[in-house]
Formats: structure tokens, C-alpha cells, sequence
């Protein structure tokens, strides 16, 4: 009877150096398919790592986008809003706050400041006086003039306290900032 190829070899063997060869090999086998199995581990771990980052990546995007919408729509309501009162200069505006604050006599003054523009707005600063006004009518003419709606910011709000005829009065110098859109908005 013919024997298989290699038997010869192994049959050759002691018993004791088979066994050995048999662990030998079994070791080896084990090993490397230990080795195999960490190398596709690190590989789907970095594949993993990947697909983590990019969905924290599509989540940022998802809230950058809402975050860009509710800009959006804050721009285009400020927009609206500069429109609406696009045909009133402060000017009138300052004086209509003036006559509805019984202080209209006591205006002195509404001066143009200089005018910068930042991206489709204009930014004019103006300096408004009154003079020798009662504090509740200095008082009152801030107030409405803040809360009537129109496009500006008083970033400067001058008191100077002035006696008239034993009476106190006050001097108030304001600096306003109105916005309104270019001719390319």
C-alpha cells in the first residue's frame, strides 16, 4: 500500500517530537489568526472612528443650519424693519418725539455725526441737544424716543444738571446711531 505523501515524515517522529510539532503548529495557527483577528479589529475600529466623526460632523452641520435659518429670518425681519421706516430721517422722527414729550421748544439741536457703512447698512451717528429741560420731560423724551420702533440705538446719553431761575433743570446730549439699508439691499 502506498502511504500519503509527508506521512513518512511524520511517522518518522517520536511520538514527544510529534506532540511538539502538533503545539508547534497549533501555536502558530492560533497566533496567527490572533493576529489577523487584531488587525480587522483595528481596522473596523478605525472604519468606526470614521463614521462617529463624520455623524458628530452631520450633527454640527444640522444644528449650524438651523442656526442659519433663524439668522436668516432675523436679518430679513430687520430688513423689513429698516424698510418701514426708510422715508423718515431722524430729523422729523427727533421732533415728533419732542412734541409727543412736551419738550419740542427745548430742542436745540440734531446734527449729523458722520455716517459708516457696514455691508448693505448704513450706520449715522447724529448728536441731538436739548436744553433746560425738566428731568421727568428729559426722562420721558428717552423713553419714547428708545421704544417708538424706529432703526436707532442711543449709545451716548448725556445728564447736566442746570439751574434755572432756582429751579433744577437738565441738559441732556444724546448720541444716536440709526441703520438704514443701502441702495444695493
Amino acid at each position: 500500500m502506498a502511504s500519503a505523501p509527508g506521512t513518512g515524515f511524520l511517522s518518522s517522529l517520536s511520538p514527544r517530537d510529534r506532540r511538539i510539532l502538533i503545539y508547534a503548529a497549533g501555536f502558530f495557527g492560533v497566533l496567527g489568526v490572533s493576529l489577523l483577528v487584531l488587525t480587522l479589529k483595528g481596522r473596523l475600529d478605525d472604519k468606526a472612528s470614521r463614521v462617529r466623526t463624520a455623524k458628530d460632523t452631520l450633527e454640527v452641520l444640522y444644528v449650524m443650519e438651523a442656526q442659519y435659518l433663524e439668522a436668516a429670518q432675523r436679518i430679513e425681519a430687520s430688513e423689513e424693519r429698516l424698510k418701514e421706516y426708510e422715508g423718515q430721517r431722524l430729523p422729523a422722527f427727533i421732533e415728533s418725539m419732542a412734541a409727543q414729550s412736551d419738550v419740542r421748544d427745548l430742542l436745540r439741536q440734531v446734527d449729523d455725526q458722520g455716517t459708516e457703512t457696514v455691508g448693505n447698512v448704513k450706520q449715522t451717528t447724529y448728536k441731538v441737544v436739548l436744553k433746560k429741560v425738566p428731568l421727568a420731560g428729559a426722562l420721558d423724551f428717552l423713553y419714547d424716543v428708545e421704544t417708538a420702533g424706529y432703526p436707532l440705538q442711543v449709545e451716548r446719553a448725556v445728564f447736566t444738571t442746570v439751574f434755572v431761575s432756582g429751579e433744577k433743570m437738565v441738559d441732556l446730549e444724546l448720541g444716536v446711531v440709526t441703520l438704514t439699508l443701502t441702495e444695493g439691499a
